[in-house]
Parts: C-alpha cells; sequence; structure tokens
C-alpha cells in the first residue's frame, strides 16, 4: 500500500487492513481489550465467587485461589490477568470445568455466568494477540522498509546493479526495449544452445529473458544457421519455494 501522492508506502493503511483481516476492532488497544476483560467481573463478585469455591472440593478451593488477586487487585492488568488464570488454561482454552459437578449443580446461575465469561474472556485474549501480532508486523515492515531505501540509496551513490536489476533490466530489455529486436538479432549469431538447470527455483522474470531467447530459435531464418537445442532440468519435489521469487508450476 503506497501513498499515491508522495509515494511513499502507507503504513497506515497497512495497519488498518492487517487489523481488519485479523479481526482487530479499530479502536482495541491493549489497554481497551485489558479494561473489556477486568470489567467482566468486579471485586465484590469475585468475592462472592471465592466465597462459593472456598465451600467445595480441593479443586474448587485451588480455583479460588486463582481467582482471589482479582478480589485486590487495583490495576486493570492485574484484574484481566487474574480473571484470565481462573477461566482460561494455560493454552488459552476454556476450563472444562471451572466448578467441580456438585458445586455447579449447588450454582446453576454462578456456574452458567462463569462458563460464558469464559468464552468472552478467550475472544478478548484472542484479539489480544491478534493485535500483538498485527503491531509487530507494521513495525517490521517499517524496519524493512528502512533498511531497503538504504540499500537502494546505497546502490544508487555507486550507479551499481545487483543481481535481481540484472534480471530485471535485461528482460527489460528484450521486452520493452526498441532495440530489443537488435539484441536477440545480434545474440542469435552466437546462440546455439540452451540449457536451464535447477529450473524449479527460475523465476517469472527469469523465465521471460528464457522465453525471448528461445523465440528466436523459431523465429524462421535466423541470423545463422544451426541446429538449435532447448534443455531444462530440474525436480519440482527439490524446490526451494519462493527462492528469488520462483513459482513451481
Amino acid at each position: 500500500s503506497r501513498n499515491t501522492t508522495t509515494g511513499e508506502t502507507d503504513f497506515d493503511g497497512l495497519a488498518g487492513d492487517l487489523r481488519a483481516a485479523l479481526g482487530v476492532r479499530p479502536a482495541s488497544t491493549a489497554g481497551s481489550i485489558a479494561g473489556e476483560i477486568a470489567g467482566l467481573l468486579d471485586p465484590g463478585g469475585a468475592q462472592s465467587i471465592v466465597n462459593i469455591l472456598a465451600g467445595g472440593s480441593a479443586n474448587d478451593r485451588n480455583a479460588a485461589a486463582r481467582l482471589a488477586p482479582l478480589v485486590g487487585a487495583t490495576a486493570v492488568d492485574a484484574s484481566a490477568e487474574a480473571l484470565i488464570g481462573f477461566l482460561l488454561t494455560a493454552d488459552g482454552t476454556p476450563r472444562k470445568a471451572i466448578m467441580t459437578k456438585s458445586l455447579s449443580t449447588a450454582n446453576p446461575g454462578i456456574a452458567s455466568r462463569l462458563d460464558s465469561m469464559a468464552a468472552e474472556v478467550e475472544r478478548l485474549v484472542v484479539e489480544a494477540q491478534a493485535l500483538d501480532v498485527a503491531q509487530a508486523s507494521i513495525a517490521l515492515l517499517r524496519i524493512a522498509s528502512d533498511v531497503l531505501q538504504l540499500y537502494r540509496d546505497a546502490k544508487a551513490s555507486r550507479a551499481a546493479l545487483d543481481y535481481d536489476d540484472l534480471i530485471l533490466s535485461t528482460a527489460g530489455l528484450m521486452s520493452s526495449s526498441t532495440a530489443a529486436q537488435w539484441v536477440l538479432y545480434k545474440l542469435d549469431e552466437g546462440l546455439d544452445h540452451i540449457l536451464v538447470d535447477e529450473a524449479q527455483d527460475t523465476a517469472p522474470a527469469q523465465w521471460q529473458v528464457i522465453e525471448r531467447l528461445a523465440a528466436e530459435f523459431f523465429a524462421g531464418s535466423g541470423a545463422r544457421e544451426a541446429n538449435r537445442t532447448i534443455f531444462t532440468v530440474g525436480d519440482r519435489k527439490q524446490s526451494i519455494y519462493g527462492f528469488r521469487d520462483a513459482e513451481v508450476t
């Protein structure tokens, strides 16, 4: 995504698109999500649930111990962390039994409320994780953009071309240049064989060059008569997918 006026990368636009693709609401921040989680259960309500759990089995008392920090928590992050630990497992999924069966039977309303709360906390935690991914990705893209600009500036200051530049320039010379036909004719004078090795890792721009060269083999009378051959070897099973933009077909 680039700004059509300045030509610069529109990172704000990219961030918005990425957030939307990952299911992050436009106004969500790490703080707002933590606030939503903490707001699901106030300290008074937490204390009531702790009291109920404390009268149950050992598992219920363990659950009470996980929730107890929320009762005295004053910071939003601490409250959210306590509620997450109480309702979700270490891998971020709702606990199958927040309360034991006997305690749930005695307190069906509380048990149902905790199950609904766990599902909502899971959704919010997933959104918070997606937000982290979006922010980290945009930060990485900004760094990469700056590094690439430094690289382009370094090449420009030295009037240098790298490997990709050579491929793209050659492809352009053979396709759009007014001298393309003359170049191909001159190459045709000394070109008898084309061998493409590791074809599975050959990029589209490289194939474009190969195709233009090979076209002269079958364009009727060339610059000279010769037995022309094209030989391609490669194994798609050995492809480094995406190597220099290679496309395995």
